[in-house]
């Protein structure tokens, strides 16, 4: 699942920046993206980006008219994540540095798409509980959409322990309770993909 990488970025004040984690090439991208259903237009939310790699593929599919916000709290990542956007003329893209757990910095009603890629077992499901997953269903429109990729809970040669790992239940048990609907889970081998939309809205 996850993987160093040791490509660095060269930041604006000319320093490296090592490229995070990612598992981005745990699975077939392609399937991937099938499964999430982003189109021209979307407005697409990736929560703990890390390097990027999903927000520079789902900058190019949502186009011009699109927009994605790329959120992490590591500056020297969303600092090199900036840099390769503007590198590729990828106009819309927005990276933020943030504390996800402090809330996100988007407008209500924002986006069509969040995803959390292999980021919860870094932290803890009660994060949603804490706030996050109000703060996801506030940033959703109507009938939005939220994914969450994690690995398997098995025992895996690489990515997190067993003890890290969350079972397609827990995620479940963790976003049900917020106003969420599961939609859709999709095995991706090593990882899989629950894909769930924001019910339960007022709007």
């Amino acid at each position: 699942m996850s993987k160093t990488h040791t490509q660095p970025y060269r930041l604006h004040d000319g320093s490296m920046e090592q490229r995070g984690p990612s598992s981005y090439d745990r699975q077939n991208p392609d399937r991937v993206f099938a499964a999430l259903g982003l189109k021209k237009g979307d407005v697409f939310l990736d929560i703990g980006c890390g390097q990027g790699d999903y927000c520079l593929a789902g900058a190019k599919i949502v186009g011009r008219r699109g927009q994605v916000y790329a959120v992490d709290k590591w500056p020297g990542l969303t600092a090199g994540l900036q840099q390769e956007a503007d590198r590729r003329r990828f106009d819309n893209l927005k990276a933020i540095t943030a504390d996800i757990a402090a809330g996100l910095p988007l407008p209500d009603n924002r986006v069509d798409l969040c995803l959390l890629g292999t980021i919860l077992h870094a932290t803890t499901l009660d994060i949603l509980e804490q706030g996050l997953g109000t703060e996801i269903n506030r940033v959703l429109k109507k009938n939005g959409r939220v994914a969450v990729l994690e690995g398997k809970k098995e025992e895996q040669p690489f990515g997190p322990t067993l003890e890290r790992r969350l079972a397609p239940e827990q995620v479940k048990a963790a976003f049900l309770p917020h106003g969420f609907e599961e939609e859709t889970y999709v095995d991706l081998g090593h990882n899989y993909l629950l894909i769930f939309t924001a019910g339960n809205r007022k709007s």
